[in-house]
């Protein structure tokens, strides 16, 4: 089910202040929030923060529906640097969307370029070996699938290569 407009995406504690008391949000009709990966991090890290979180989701009647893990360029399963950097990330992401029995994670297979201000700061991979890309997604994927199945997990995949038509 797509729910536009109900969800709302924060990131490093932006979310918190967004719906603390706020009952306008829940008049509105926001049911579901997705967590990026700085609210992920901070559920886990301070317990304070996951407190406050969860009950001002529950005052404010709206469920934390969706994570999302981290996605910088060497987050990404098809970005050409080590495996085990990736995969480790997801399955942290993993373990805490199963830990807040969210049931969905979403999680990007490529993000091959950065674009203008971006570039000079995040890098850039003007070319990317699409067979070897794939290989790293599907071995990625060989262990982040049974992380999630264990988490009760769907995992979501965003795709972000560029050009887009290419994977």
């Amino acid at each position: 089910q797509v729910h536009v407009g109900r969800i709302i995406f924060g990131g490093g504690g932006i979310l918190m202040g967004m719906i603390q008391g706020k009952q306008k949000f829940a008049a509105a009709g926001i049911k579901f929030l997705q967590l990026g990966p700085k609210d992920l991090q901070l559920m886990k890290d301070d317990a304070a923060y996951r407190k406050e979180m969860l009950h001002q989701a529950e005052v404010n009647k709206m469920t934390i529906r969706d994570v999302h893990a981290p996605h910088q360029t060497a987050d990404s399963l098809g970005t050409p640097v080590p495996l085990e950097l990736i995969v480790n990330s997801q399955l942290n992401a993993i373990d805490i969307a199963g830990s807040l029995g969210v049931t969905t994670i979403t999680i990007h297979v490529g993000r091959t370029r950065r674009t203008g201000e971006f570039a000079k700061d995040f890098g850039l991979y003007p070319y990317v070996d699409l067979p070897a890309a794939e290989k790293r997604i599907c071995d990625a994927l060989d262990i982040l699938i049974p992380a999630a199945e264990k988490n009760k997990c769907v995992i979501a995949l965003e795709n972000l290569f560029l050009p887009p038509t290419c994977a």
